[in-house]
C-alpha cells in the first residue's frame, strides 16, 4: 500500500528568532511517534534515506508554497527536530513570520510518501516511508500539536549550523 500523506505531529520547543545576520529562524520538533487524529503513527525507524531529504530539505507554508529550507535536522529514537531558515520573500514577510512571531502558528507537519505499513490494534503504523517536505500549518491533525509554546525574540541569536 503506497500513499502520499500529510501528518501533523506534536511540536515541542517551538521557537522563532532572528539570527545574527537577521535571518528568520524557527526550530521545533517536526515529528514524533504520537498517534494522530487519523489513527496513524509514524515509526521514526521507518524513515527511508534521510540523505535524500537533506539534499532538498524544503519547508512549506500550509503544504503549498515553499518558504525556506531546513538548516539543521536531528533524528533521535523518539523525534525529529529541525531548525528552519525562512526566505525573505513577500509571503513570509507579510503573512508567515508575523503569524509565527505572534504565536498564532505553532504547529508543524510533514508530507511523506508511505511505502509500507500495518494495522496494529486499529492504528495504522507506517514502518517504511520517505520524507518529502515539512510545513508550518494552522490546524494540526494531532491534537497535541496545538499545545506547543512558542517564544519569539528579536535579539540577535548566535547559531552554529
Amino acid at each position: 500500500m503506497n500513499h502520499k500523506r500529510i501528518a501533523v505531529f506534536p511540536v515541542e520547543e517551538f521557537k522563532a528568532y532572528k539570527g545574527t545576520e537577521g535571518e528568520m529562524l524557527v526550530e521545533g520538533t517536526v515529528m514524533t511517534e504520537d498517534l494522530d487524529r487519523q489513527g496513524e503513527r509514524m515509526r521514526i525507524a521507518g524513515l527511508r534515506n534521510l540523505d535524500e531529504y537533506r539534499a532538498n530539505p524544503i519547508v512549506r507554508w500550509q503544504h503549498r508554497d515553499p518558504i525556506g529550507h531546513a538548516v539543521d535536522i536531528k533524528v533521535s529514537k523518539t523525534k525529529i527536530h529541525v531548525v528552519d531558515s525562512l526566505a525573505p520573500a513577500a509571503l513570509v514577510l507579510s503573512e508567515v513570520w508575523p503569524l509565527i512571531e505572534h504565536g498564532s502558528i505553532k504547529a508543524m507537519s510533514i508530507g511523506f510518501y508511505g511505502h509500507d505499513g500495518e494495522d496494529v490494534k486499529g492504528t495504522w503504523e507506517w514502518k517504511d516511508w520517505s520524507w518529502l517536505e515539512h510545513s508550518f500549518v494552522d490546524i494540526p491533525a494531532n491534537p497535541k500539536a496545538a499545545d506547543a509554546q512558542m517564544t519569539a525574540s528579536h535579539a540577535a541569536a548566535k547559531r552554529t549550523m
